[in-house]
């Protein structure tokens, strides 16, 4: 008779109503009794970690910017580019409508306007070249009625081609007597609209100067108009740059005409009056032309045409581009 095998315990086999049945105890596991996070816990959870590495460490914020300071160091030199471009640009067309004006004259007179006289053929107004010359700029209703340059509503009135927008002094200019000037940015040729001697002296304000006839050197190669400060002064001049009326002569005049290559001095002609390159309005000779261009100096020759003069020109080239019949000969650079 086979020994009875020994009863098996039924319940680790065969009760699958029990919950624990077949299953190991993990005392890491968690327990029966606690819940488990809800779904939207959840979400909550994982919004709020995506939220907190959305944000910038000190050091992320200080290398972005740091960037951002490099692009704007790199595009502020290309912005003052465009900006002093834009300047040279309006400023060249300035000088261009000044010649144009000139030549407008010579059509009607069959001669330049005079440095500082009356204004042919009635003799009205009395004033310097740019008074003259200001029926071919569509400002002629300054002159009606008829006024001399002295007379306020004239000598005070502001007038956009006349200032250049690199000028770095646009601002009205007091004379001695107390009388406030509307600024020039640009100056005539005094060799040319004024009668010189030999040494380039004014001998008398009122030239008349001719196509082709005073012009011996060439149209293309003598300067008409450029550029000079509205208020450039100095301890030798308080009082000084150029206003586009002013037309005094005799002693109470002080630097303010619209001119250079003016005998002021001996340093106001000559190789020596050479322009002055960027200077500071404070530290600036009124007797002498000025530009605040990078680049050089513009300069309206006495056929029209307008052109860019280095500063690195020579003292003499710029003084043979001052004068109409002087024989001299250009040198290369030009």
């Amino acid at each position: 008779m086979a020994p009875k095998e020994p009863e098996r315990d039924g319940s680790l086999h065969h009760d699958h109503g029990s919950p624990k049945a077949g299953r190991r105890l993990n005392p890491c596991a968690q327990s029966d009794t606690e819940e488990a996070p809800a779904i939207g816990d959840q979400r909550e959870s994982a919004n709020m970690t995506r939220t907190q590495r959305a944000g910038f460490t000190l050091l992320e914020l200080l290398v972005g910017i740091g960037i951002i300071a490099v692009l704007v160091g790199l595009l502020f030199p290309a912005v003052q580019q465009v900006r002093a471009a834009a300047s040279r640009a309006t400023c060249m067309n300035n000088l261009k409508q000044i010649g144009l004006a000139c030549h407008n004259y010579h059509d009607r007179y069959s001669q330049f306007p005079p440095g500082i006289g009356y204004y042919p053929p009635s003799k009205t107004p009395f004033g310097n070249a740019l008074v003259h010359l200001l029926p071919d700029l569509e400002q002629g209703n300054l002159l009606s009625p008829p006024r001399n340059w002295d007379e306020e509503p004239l000598y005070s009135a502001r007038i956009k081609i006349f200032e250049c927008p690199s000028d770095v002094s646009p601002a009205p200019v007091t004379d001695n007597l107390g009388r406030i000037f509307a600024p020039c940015s640009y100056a005539g040729n005094v060799q040319v609209f004024c009668q010189v001697d030999q040494t380039g002296i004014v001998t008398f304000p009122e030239g008349k100067p001719v196509l082709e006839h005073s012009f011996p050197d060439g149209t293309s190669k003598t300067i008409l108009f450029t550029e000079k400060y509205s208020n450039c002064t100095n301890a030798t001049y308080p009082i000084g740059g150029s206003c586009w009326a002013y037309s005094v002569t005799g002693p109470d005049q002080v630097p303010l005409h619209p001119g250079f290559a003016i005998s002021w001095n001996f340093g106001s002609i000559g190789p020596k009056s050479k322009f002055q390159y960027r200077p500071n309005p404070k530290n600036c000779d009124p007797t002498r032309a000025s530009t605040a261009h990078v680049g050089g100096i513009l300069i309206c020759m006495a056929d029209g045409g307008v052109h860019l003069l280095a500063p690195s020109v020579s003292g003499d080239t710029w003084w043979a581009l001052c004068t109409p019949s002087g024989g001299e000969v250009l040198e290369p650079e030009w």
